[in-house]
């Protein structure tokens, strides 16, 4: 179900040009396999010598070489395109290059079934991939031919690698969890988070060893980024992460990534995420520190290193299925009539947001109103230990039934994305 939900429409939603980023990233990947020069576009002023090009009634300021984003995802939607029958740069196409993003959201579903099914069994795993697989706003950022995509991926492969090497002592395990998180930071310069989480999590333990050996392949792998810089244009490679770092002044976004919904731009699936930031926060305990703590870095350095260009919503990608592993433990939890405030919350959540989209345009009541008019009447009851009387009356057969519909409708909703999902 997750495949289908994923692949159906995935060429018109998100629409063409909600995000022209998505372009950049197959334009360098195309240029590197057949030119052996990343040609992308940029808006950022240390480039020289742009060329304008047109393409679907926009203008793209073409930019070579190009050294955002680093070069491993794009190189992989470089073959998608070339594969497709790319014979030029611009036939690059999105229904070529997002195979890849959703080829790896598969592969971020069955690692977080088994990184829940490790942690707390098959129910909680269960659970997990359900609320991942379903989830409208997940669903559509898993289209997004965005590198996020491939760095939650290994995030969850070395998370995956660490605990398989707690279970059996094995070095490889230790080397593929330090080659993961490096690549992390090969995929995008935040994916150095996991690096950092990675030795962190081996010092907690005190494996100075694991630690070392973690941090020396992590960061020698990161360095195949300046060394690509290098070889192409060191000065342009400098000068471009000069100005970057230079534009860095948004230091507040901690509660924006986790508060607010977007897939691109355009609000969608609020409310969602912060659920399962409670979720996390209900589950922060030792056993979940595998989890949490890339979680945490991966926050901490987004939240730092935002720039003016805005917080996208793609940069929110690794959250979705790091807490979903978390969500899961939470929803086995309220299937056997436990934890009465999160089911409340999590009734509340999905009234105020997928229940106020997944109403059409022409209803009477406006989806604002309804959204003041739930949270007017939900929010005291809950302040007020309401959540214990309310699933008290409703009984657990009652709430199961509650959150087989929340599944469904939720279903319902990625199934005609097209419909529901707001063009920016």
């Amino acid at each position: 179900m997750s495949a289908y939900l994923r692949f159906h429409d995935y060429e018109i939603t998100p629409p063409i040009g909600g995000t022209r980023d998505e372009f950049n990233e197959g334009w360098i990947g195309w240029s590197l396999l057949h030119t052996g020069t990343p040609t992308g576009w940029s808006l950022t002023p240390a480039y020289k010598g742009i060329k304008d090009v047109a393409l679907f009634d926009r203008t793209y300021p073409t930019v070579t070489p190009a050294f955002h984003p680093p070069p491993l995802f794009p190189l992989l939607l470089g073959v998608a395109a070339t594969l497709g029958g790319a014979d030029e740069m611009l036939d690059v196409s999105l229904k070529d290059i997002r195979l890849v993003p959703i080829v790896c959201s598969l592969g971020v579903i069955l690692l977080v079934w088994l990184i829940a099914h490790h942690l707390w069994g098959a129910w909680p795993a269960f659970f997990s991939t359900v609320l991942l697989g379903t989830l409208p706003v997940a669903v559509l950022l898993s289209r997004l031919a965005k590198d996020e995509n491939l760095l939650v991926l290994l995030m969850l492969l070395s998370i995956w690698s660490v605990l398989k090497l707690q279970l059996s002592g094995s070095r490889m395990w230790l080397a593929a969890a330090s080659v993961s998180a490096g690549l992390c930071a090969l995929t995008k310069p935040t994916g150095l988070s996991m690096v950092v989480a990675l030795v962190l999590l081996f010092c907690i333990d005190r494996a100075w060893r694991n630690a070392f050996i973690a941090g020396v392949t992590g960061v020698g792998i990161a360095l195949l980024y300046p060394l690509y810089g290098w070889l192409y244009d060191w000065e342009l490679f400098v000068r471009l992460f000069s100005i970057h770092g230079s534009m860095v002044e948004r230091f507040d976004v901690a509660v924006d990534l986790v508060g607010k919904g977007a897939v691109v731009a355009a609000p969608f699936g609020a409310g969602w995420l912060l659920w399962l930031c409670f979720s996390g926060v209900t589950f922060a305990k030792r056993e979940a520190l595998a989890v949490l703590l890339p979680l945490a870095a991966y926050l901490v350095t987004v939240a730092v290193s935002v720039d003016s260009f805005g917080l996208y919503g793609w940069y929110r990608i690794p959250f979705f299925p790091l807490l979903a592993i978390l969500g899961g433990v939470t929803l086995h939890r309220m299937w056997h009539g436990e934890l009465p405030h999160m089911y409340v919350l999590f009734v509340l959540l999905f009234v105020g947001c997928s229940a106020t989209v997944f109403l059409p345009e022409y209803q009477i009541l406006s989806r604002g109103l309804i959204k003041r008019g739930v949270g007017l009447m939900l929010l005291p009851a809950v302040a007020a230990a309401m959540p214990w009387l309310f699933v008290r009356m409703m009984g657990v057969w009652g709430m199961r039934m509650v959150l087989v519909g929340v599944f469904l409708v939720n279903a319902w909703m990625s199934f005609r994305l097209p419909w529901y999902y707001p063009v920016p």
